[in-house]
C-alpha cells in the first residue's frame, strides 16, 4: 500500500502540487525572458545568440541544452535588467 503512487500524491497534498506547478511556470518564464538577449561568451555563458537556448560547453562533449537551469545566470540577469529598463521607460512615457 505504501508503494502506491496515488497514496504518495495524496500524502503530499494539493499545496505541493500547486508549488510544483508554479515552479515549472516560473522556470519557463525565466527561460523565455532569457532567450530575448544573447548569452555572454564563456566563462560567464555559452555565447548563444538571442533566440537560442543556452547549452553546456564541456570540452570533448557535444553541446547539450541546460536542464537544471533556465539559462546561464549572466544571461538571466541581463534579460531581467533589460526588462526592468523597458518597464521603467514605458511607465515614464
Amino acid at each position: 500500500m505504501r508503494d502506491d503512487p496515488q497514496d504518495l500524491d495524496y500524502a503530499r497534498g494539493q499545496q505541493w502540487h500547486a508549488r510544483q506547478a508554479h515552479a515549472r511556470s516560473e522556470w519557463q518564464r525565466m527561460r523565455d525572458q532569457a532567450v530575448t538577449v544573447p548569452c555572454p561568451i564563456p566563462p560567464l555563458g555559452c555565447g548563444m545568440p538571442a533566440g537560442a537556448a543556452c547549452v553546456t560547453r564541456t570540452p570533448g562533449e557535444p553541446p547539450k541544452l541546460l536542464t537544471r537551469f533556465p539559462a546561464h545566470s549572466a544571461r538571466t540577469a541581463l534579460a531581467k535588467k533589460l526588462a526592468d529598463q523597458q518597464r521603467k521607460e514605458a511607465s515614464n512615457a
